[in-house]
């Protein structure tokens, strides 16, 4: 089975995957890597109303094949910034 590597950045800190995993195919590791970010989505935003989180996926040969961005924010109603086209 083919290994894959995620980095992972949460515009602060870069962790980088010098193991690997395995998983049957591309999409297997992408599938995976998502499900860990809504993990790590789970403890909220870190500082402030806005957090992102972006995650590489990268073959055995160091190719990327993925990248993959969640963006976590948060608002008080009557209090958020206005957003263009969102109503």
């Amino acid at each position: 089975m083919p290994f894959y590597f995620v980095s992972f950045n949460d515009d602060q800190t870069e962790t980088r995957d010098v193991v690997g995993s395995d998983a049957p195919s591309p999409e297997a590791a992408r599938d995976d890597t998502m499900r860990t970010l809504a993990e790590i989505a789970k403890f909220g935003v870190a500082q402030g109303n806005e957090q992102l989180l972006v995650a590489t996926i990268r073959d055995g040969a160091n190719q990327q094949l993925y990248r993959i961005i969640l963006t976590l924010t948060w608002s008080r109603l009557g209090q958020e910034a206005p957003y263009e086209g969102v109503a």
